[in-house]
């Protein structure tokens, strides 16, 4: 018994891979489309050296999505400890944003963190903070019947 290949098998292997290979790079990206973004700008004053930010605390969910800027110079923003993010320190070379996901199994709780934002030669610090709220939980600001 001889077997022979279908000539049209490696297009179909093809085809087949290209599909799963899409579906799998739609998926995050529909996710990212239906998160909440959260956009901290963080702004320094040079004069005083008080750093101000438009959001301070964060109050997301997991999943939703945070961006942090620095217009005026390079930044990092560091967790000590514990972080809701995949990674401790995000950070940008450039007065540039970063988009970072919450992650999925981030505890519900508040988040402590180091900003460092660098101004010519001059860097300057604070430690503000992002609260992760459970899926059940309302969200509201401080002062409103948050935290």
């Amino acid at each position: 018994m001889r077997i022979t290949a279908d000539p049209r098998t490696p297009g179909r292997l093809m085809g087949a891979l290209l599909v799963l290979f899409s579906l799998g790079l739609a998926a995050p990206a529909q996710a990212e489309a239906q998160a909440t973004v959260h956009q901290v700008v963080i702004t320094v004053d040079v004069e005083t050296g008080a750093i101000s930010y438009s959001l301070n605390p964060v109050i997301a969910f997991p999943g939703d999505l945070v961006e942090f800027l620095a217009p005026q110079g390079s930044w990092r923003v560091t967790f000590n400890q514990l972080t809701p993010f995949v990674e401790q320190s995000i950070a940008n070379d450039q007065p540039q944003p970063r988009r970072v996901p919450i992650r999925g199994n981030a505890e519900p709780g508040s988040y402590k963190y180091t900003v460092f934002v660098t101004i010519g030669d001059q860097t300057y610090s604070e430690d503000p903070e992002v609260i992760v709220r459970g899926r059940g939980e309302q969200e509201s600001q401080p002062g409103t019947g948050g935290f």
